[in-house]
């Protein structure tokens, strides 16, 4: 059972690498633009926490999507 599950997983992931990187302006990525709006809107609020006024937080945050 396990091992079907890590299977599925990582099918689901090289799909959606494959996806992502060979049909990238199509956006048919299964999770990445998820992943990168949840990253950016966490990023985003942990800039506000730290009490960042110049939005040099979340410039540096880019990279990591």
């Amino acid at each position: 059972m396990e091992q079907l599950v890590g299977a599925t997983l990582m099918t689901l992931a090289l799909l959606d690498v494959f996806l992502t990187v060979l049909y990238a302006r199509a956006g048919t990525g299964i999770f990445a633009r998820r992943v990168s709006h949840v990253l950016w809107w966490v990023f985003r609020h942990l800039s506000r926490l730290a009490g960042s006024s110049n939005k040099s937080q979340e410039s540096r945050s880019g990279r990591n999507l």
